[in-house]
Parts: structure tokens; C-alpha cells; sequence
């Protein structure tokens, strides 16, 4: 999407980053024109600020999206209102009330277009909480940026859940299906300069259902354009839009009511999206060649405006916590809550195992010399023979 397009798109109610002076300045449209724009403005909270109103800084207890994020904190100045040219608009961007961010309706946590604040200005400097809604608001007609944001939030949310809760035995590859608007995949597309962009026109088989109970078999011609992250520098590009983690995943079962936490284990099974430092030589050659090395392959259909999404991953046992922090820095890696986990050796009946998987309350075995013969076990009798025998 050009700049000059996603800036005449932009109106009432659209946050934005624009070039003020000598300074990038942060802001929400309030009254639009051709060819300006009249916003509030906000300002990154200081230090000063803190000292000035005695603020609690953001604590991971209260705020862990935010905290964990690394998310930048602003404020709202009510009675701070400029006219800026629509030509000094640098970006869409991203201010969401705290509220939203802790929300279960976020996932963008980590974006560097993504940003949230707790307090307001008013015009006597007094400084008020902001507890109203701003993104989950309704309306009848949505503004240009909330409409990229509802899409970009959706993504990283099925990015970010289909690395998550796969057993030991599924495959490293995964793919979803979900309805997204051209103009969003136009915006994910400019987002990605690293990524290799292609499209294609072909013809398309379909079924035409007419109403007195007969159909018909057509075929038309469809587009399909496709985007396809398989290189360190693609995959920087998406995470500093959609957030951190995405590609990343843990193999274990889902937080329930009873145990609402759930945390990356010393032994446990880390699904990450391992690209490569240089896109593969086969794709260069041939942008739609198919490879099985590790990536994330977008393609959007046009005329139905469906986008599939396929993610190749690896399998990472987590043997230490460096396995983790490598990948996410903040990550908070625990001690395994069982002995038994991928790989682990113990003796039964006299012969030398080794767990290959873990399924609900089974564990799955084989002997050192024989990959094909599988034994099932009872996960307590798995733990008891390691603790005892095992290593």
C-alpha cells in the first residue's frame, strides 16, 4: 500500500505517527481535511512524570501483556491539539487503553507499532485514569487503522495458536484458513519488503447454485498472491508488526480453570519457526517452488478475500533455559513438574527405553536399537522407573 494511500485514507478517530519538529510525534485524528489533519497529542511518559504524580511504574503482576511486551507507555494530552499536512503522516499506529492490552482480546503484545497508555491530561495539566474502550468500541462504519488493527490482532492470534497445545506426535507443519480484507493484506504485504512477493492468475473450478434446486459447474479466473517469510530478516519484519513470539509455541496442554498458568519447562517441547540467515536457494531461483525448510507461507485469494496461512516448524526440546532465552529473551522457563519428558532412558523388565512421546497419561517408548516397535506405558509407572532407574 503506498503511503500516500494509507494517508488519504486516514480520518477521524485513526492513530498515527507523523513527523513534527525534529521530533516523531504520536497522535489521534479528531477533525480531518484534505489536506490536514487536526489531532491530540501523545506524549511517551518520563521519568519526570512519574515523580511529578507519583505513578506506579507498569509491574508484571498488574500488566503482563504490557510488561512482558516491552510495549511503550504514553499519555494522552486533551487540551494539546495540532494541525499537521497529511504529508508529514509517517505511519498507522496503534494506542490502546491498558484495559485492552490485559484484555483476553489482544495478541500483538511485542509490536512496535503497538502502543498503551493509563492516564490522561486535561487542560489544567490534572492527570486523570482513561477507563473508557477504544478498539473492542462499535461501529457502524470503522475507522481506516481499526480496521487494520482488527485484522493484524486476528492473525497474530492464529499465528500464535497454532504453535501452541500440539502433541508430541503431530507434524511441524500447520494451516489455517481466516477471512481478511485486501487492504489489510496490502498493509501485511508493505510490512514485509524482505519477504518474497508473488502473484498469480489461474482458473479456478466452482459450484453455481441457482434457486430452483439445480447447480452448475463453472470455472473462472481467480488471483492469488503470496507472501512468503522464509529468512531471519522477513521474519524480524513480522514480529516487529504482529509481536515477538510469533512463531513460537509450546507443546503442552491448555490452562484450565484449576490451573490457569501454564510454563515453558526445562525437558519440555518449544515448536519454533528456525529460518534460515539467506532465503533458500531454490526459492531465489523459483518463487514458488515448494521447500521444507522452516518458514511461514501466506496466500491470499482475491476474489474470495480468504488468506491461507502454512507454518513449517522444528521441535526444540527445552534441555536447558538458554534453549528459550535465545529465542525470547523474557521468557520464564521453570523446572520440569515431571521426570518424564522427551528422550528420557529407564529400564523395564530388564530392557533399556527411551520416551518419544507423551500423550495425556500414556508414554510412548521404544528400545535404543528398534525406532518402528512402540510401547505404551502409564505415564505415574514412566516417572516412578525414572526417578528409580533412569536418567
Amino acid at each position: 500500500m503506498v503511503l500516500e494511500e494509507v494517508r488519504n485514507k486516514l480520518s477521524v478517530n485513526d492513530c498515527i505517527s507523523f513527523q513534527g519538529e525534529g521530533a516523531i510525534g504520536f497522535g489521534i485524528i479528531t477533525k480531518d481535511r484534505r489536506d490536514a489533519v487536526e489531532v491530540i497529542m501523545f506524549e511517551e511518559v518520563t521519568s519526570d512524570l512519574y515523580r511529578r504524580f507519583s505513578l506506579r511504574p507498569v509491574a508484571f503482576e498488574e500488566y503482563p501483556m504490557a510488561y512482558y511486551g516491552g510495549m511503550t507507555e504514553l499519555v494522552a494530552t486533551v487540551s494539546n491539539k495540532v494541525t499537521i499536512p497529511r504529508s508529514s503522516i509517517r505511519d498507522i499506529i496503534f494506542i490502546l487503553p491498558i484495559k485492552e492490552v490485559e484484555s483476553a482480546m489482544f495478541h500483538m503484545a511485542g509490536s512496535k507499532v503497538a502502543y498503551f497508555f493509563r492516564y490522561y491530561l486535561d487542560a489544567d495539566q490534572r492527570l486523570h485514569d482513561y477507563g473508557a474502550r477504544f478498539y473492542s468500541d462499535q461501529y457502524v462504519v470503522e475507522p481506516f487503522s481499526h480496521r487494520i488493527f482488527s485484522s493484524m490482532n486476528l492473525l497474530a492470534q492464529h499465528l500464535r495458536k497454532a504453535l501452541h497445545h500440539l502433541k508430541e506426535t503431530e507434524s511441524c507443519s500447520k494451516t489455517f484458513r481466516a477471512h481478511f480484507s485486501m487492504e489489510s493484506f496490502v498493509f501485511l504485504s508493505c510490512k514485509l519488503p524482505s519477504a518474497i512477493h508473488v502473484g498469480t492468475m489461474h482458473k479456478e473450478s466452482s459450484i453455481i447454485y441457482f434457486n430452483n434446486l439445480s447447480m452448475e459447474a463453472r470455472s473462472g479466473t481467480i488471483t492469488k498472491y503470496f507472501l512468503r517469510v522464509l529468512h531471519v530478516q522477513s521474519m524480524s519484519e513480522l514480529r516487529k508488526l504482529l509481536g515477538g513470539c510469533v512463531g513460537l509455541g509450546l507443546t503442552t496442554t491448555r490452562p484450565t480453570k484449576k490451573m490457569k498458568h501454564k510454563y515453558c519447562t526445562i525437558n519440555g517441547t518449544l515448536n519454533s519457526v528456525e529460518v534460515s540467515e539467506e532465503l533458500p536457494r531454490e526459492v531465489v531461483d523459483s518463487p514458488f517452488e515448494r521447500t521444507g525448510c522452516d518458514g511461514i507461507d501466506f496466500v491470499y485469494k482475491a476474489e474470495s478475500r480468504q488468506l491461507v496461512c502454512t507454518i513449517r516448524f522444528t521441535k526444540l526440546c527445552v534441555s536447558s533455559t538458554e534453549i528459550a532465552t535465545a529465542r525470547v529473551p523474557s521468557a520464564d522457563v521453570k523446572a520440569p513438574t515431571s521426570s518424564a519428558y522427551i528422550g528420557a532412558w529407564f529400564i523395564h523388565n530388564g530392557a533399556v527405553l527411551e520416551v518419544v512421546a507423551i500423550v495425556d497419561d500414556y508414554v510412548n517408548c521404544k528400545t535404543p536399537d528398534n525406532d518402528e516397535e512402540v510401547i505404551q506405558l502409564p505415564l505415574p509407572l514412566v516417572i516412578d522407573l525414572i526417578n528409580k532407574f533412569g536418567r
